[in-house]
């Protein structure tokens, strides 16, 4: 969990910035007040780390 945390945080500073940013964060915030908190907060992790990736692939 402490490196899903982390990645989140490098996928944040990564892309700030830039307008795929506000979208991630406002889905984040959406999905953080859902009953199946847990599930979309792991799920929202791994959809940033592959916009991560892809941004330092570009």
């Amino acid at each position: 969990m402490p490196f899903l945390l982390l990645l989140h945080d490098e996928a944040i500073k990564a892309i700030e910035g830039k307008e795929i940013i506000d979208v991630v964060v406002n889905i984040f915030l959406i999905f953080m007040n859902l009953t199946f908190y847990n599930f979309y907060f792991h799920f929202l992790l791994i959809i940033q780390a592959i916009i991560l990736l892809i941004r330092l692939a570009v």
